[in-house]
């Protein structure tokens, strides 16, 4: 959080009108990056503390999603094994516009799936196992996959899946704004 607020305080002393647009694009992305970081370790460590099984309700998502609980595992796992050594970040995400879960690698902070919310995040940066696991990053994702917090995930899941309720159209100079969703063919009368 830190690194965050100082470059936010950089980017608030910052003269927009003078600064050159190189400037303004590397504090940006190292202020998305942050935030990344920020939100990524809250939801990791949000999501430790083992509390028990997995719902029925995750076990029926999982399901559904990846065949078994057992082939999301697998999957994850592998996902988790391909980063040893390289860092970052493996995530199980809802992508609402597809509405089913996806496991990724979220690299450097990033990389995350637009419009998707995170379900499950686990940190295989160095700094997160090295020093209860040193190189072993398998016994590391095993500690991991015992000590989830199952009502986190399960929150976090049911959040993600419920349809929101329609949004009102914004009127803006007497004109509807207007979603891709919400485009249709139209016909033009003479």
């Amino acid at each position: 959080m830190r690194s965050l607020n100082a470059i936010r305080d950089e980017i608030g002393a910052l003269d927009l009108a003078t600064a050159s647009a190189r400037a303004v694009r590397a504090l940006k992305r190292e202020e998305l990056a942050q935030m990344s970081a920020v939100a990524l370790h809250e939801l990791y460590f949000a999501n430790l503390g083992r509390d028990g099984k997995a719902t029925d309700a995750v076990d029926e998502i999982l399901t559904k999603n990846f065949g078994s609980v057992e082939a999301w595992r697998r999957d994850f796992l592998a996902t988790a094994r391909a980063l040893k050594g390289a860092g970052g970040w493996v995530l199980l995400s809802y992508a609402r516009g597809e509405r089913r879960l996806h496991n990724h690698i979220c690299d450097d902070h990033g990389h995350a799936i637009v419009d998707a919310l995170p379900i499950l995040a686990l940190d295989m940066d160095e700094h997160a196992d090295y020093m209860d696991f040193g190189a072993n990053a398998t016994a590391y994702i095993d500690a991991f996959m015992r000590n989830i917090k199952w009502r986190v995930v399960a929150n976090r899941l049911a959040d993600a899946t419920n349809d929101p309720p329609a949004v009102p159209v914004a009127v803006r100079d007497g004109a509807p704004a207007v979603s891709v969703t919400g485009c249709r063919p139209m016909t033009i009368s003479p």
